[in-house]
Parts: C-alpha cells; structure tokens; sequence
C-alpha cells in the first residue's frame, strides 16, 4: 500500500501576534494581496501600502500608508513603484534598518529629468530597438522594473540580469548581433561585465558614476546606493516613453 505524502503548506508565514504583514497593492484589489492581508487581520500587524485609501486592501489593514502617486494614465507603474521602494524603505527605518537621508534621491530625481535633452536621443541611438538591462544584486529591482516598462510601454524585447550572473547566463545573448544594454553601475562586477561587451563588441549605456568602456552615462548625484534605487529607473522610463511616442507617431 502506497503511502501518501503529507500535503504542502498552503501558506509561508501563518499569522502571529508577533508578525509586521506588509502588503503592497498600487489600486489595494489585487486578489492575492487582499486575501494575505485579510487572513492575517485581527492577529498580525497588517500594513497596506497602496494608492488608493478606500480599497479593500486598506479595510483589512490596521495601518494605512499612503502612496500618493496619483493617476498614471499610461497604465504603466513609475511613479507608483518609485513611491513604493520610498516608503518602504522609511517603514524599514521605523522599525530599526539603517536607512540613510532619501533626500539627495529626490535632487537626482529632478537632475536626470532637466538633463534628458542632452542624453536622451544618444542613449536611444546606442540601444536601439532591444535592451538588456543589468544591476548588482541589491538593486535588481531596478533592472527588473526597467526591463518591465520597456516591455509594457514601447512593448519591445528586454530581459534583466544581475551583474554578477550576466558572465553566467546573459553572456550567451551578447553573441546575438546588435545585443545592447543599459547597465546600473556599482557592482563589484561591473569590469566582468564589460570586459564580454567589449569581447562581443556589444555597446552599453551607464547609468549612475561613469564605467569605463560604456558608449554613453547618464550621470547623476545619487552615490548612496538606497537613493540611487529610488531613481535611476527614470532613465528606463524616460527612454521607454520616448520609444513608445515614437511608435504611436509613426504607426
């Protein structure tokens, strides 16, 4: 007689007096979210980080933060999610991380946009129609969420990476012709990274400090990495909506 193996656990954390639950939902109704926050209400301490203050989300939480983004009528979350690492990482900072001032993240905010007329149109003309975006390990964030609104804006190819594991597994793409990517510098990697686009004679934009071999850098002031998560999505957004005002002027 065969024997039957015990059934999974249905949930990764049950609810515990103990227990901070964070949940996080732009418009508080999406179906995973509500349900997480509503199993561990009234035994955990249930947050709900969202934009909308009346969503089901926030009536099964005990405390409600605010993002205020407001409407993003491309459909497509920037500010949003810009606004979600900025909370998060101050909730972090209540409850006893070591989270640094996020004031310089918003000057740098405001400095790559006043710049975008000088970098804009040479960083499209280096990436072309694809793009690979890369970033160290504790802000892969910002490659994923780069690569997301290429995908959702201009709905073009793009893949993220981590630097360290791009000599692992992205390498292999480089030998594509016309393999192109836009590269968040700060990896201890980062010379790894450039030394195969150089090997495979495959152009890169830096965002951030100037890394030698890139093509072209979108500089800006933001050196404390936490901050520069808060904001070097902007270049991806930014070049996403220009390639997407392209394709709706000439379709």
């Amino acid at each position: 007689m065969r024997r039957r193996s015990a059934p999974p656990q249905r949930w990764a954390t049950p609810p515990a007096a103990g227990t901070l639950t964070v949940c996080v939902s732009a418009n508080g109704k999406t179906p995973e979210t509500v349900e997480a926050a509503e199993r561990h209400r009234g035994t955990s301490t249930v947050v709900a980080v969202t934009n909308a203050p009346d969503s089901p989300l926030a009536e099964a939480a005990g405390v409600v933060l605010q993002l205020g983004a407001g409407d993003e009528r491309g459909g497509v979350a920037c500010r949003t999610f810009q606004a979600t690492l900025a909370v998060l990482l101050l909730l972090a900072r209540r409850v006893g991380a070591d989270v640094p001032n996020l004031r310089p993240a918003v000057e740098a905010a405001h400095a790559i946009r006043e710049a975008r007329d000088a970098w804009l149109d040479p960083a499209l003309d280096v990436l072309g129609g694809s793009v690979a975006v890369v970033a160290p390990d504790e802000r892969i964030s910002s490659a994923e969420q780069s690569a997301l609104v290429f995908r959702e804006g201009p709905r073009i190819p793009a893949t993220a990476c981590e630097t360290g594991d791009c000599a692992h597994v992205d390498v292999y793409l480089t030998r594509r012709p016309g393999y192109r990517a836009l590269l968040f510098g700060g990896s201890r990697f980062d010379a790894t990274f450039v030394d195969w686009m150089q090997r495979r004679s495959a152009a890169f934009v830096a965002v951030g400090t100037p890394v030698e071999g890139a093509a072209l850098t979108v500089e800006h002031p933001a050196r404390d990495p936490l901050c520069a998560l808060l904001v070097e999505t902007t270049v991806a957004e930014l070049l996403a909506a220009e390639l997407w005002r392209r394709s709706l002027r000439d379709a």
